[in-house]
């Protein structure tokens, strides 16, 4: 059984490992299908977007923000 807590975990310490190596302020991945929208105490990001078929929405960047919209009418 795939536990999706102990992935997210590996995910989000990877990212900030990345992060403090590369000296970037955020990444941004997508197909472990764990959606995660994660500001670290470094004030770092990591953005997952998930799986649009499970999670149902999609990552949208209106040119100052990340935002996670709905696929589904409502």
């Amino acid at each position: 059984v795939f536990n999706f807590d102990q992935a997210k975990k590996k995910y989000l310490a990877g990212a900030n490992a990345f992060l403090l190596e590369k000296n970037f302020d955020g990444v941004i991945c997508g197909h472990t299908h764990i959606q995660e929208d994660h500001k670290y105490e470094n004030s770092k990001r990591y953005i997952n977007c998930g799986y649009p078929l499970k999670d149902k929405n999609y990552l949208y960047f209106n040119g100052e923000e990340f935002n996670f919209i709905s696929l589904v009418e409502s």
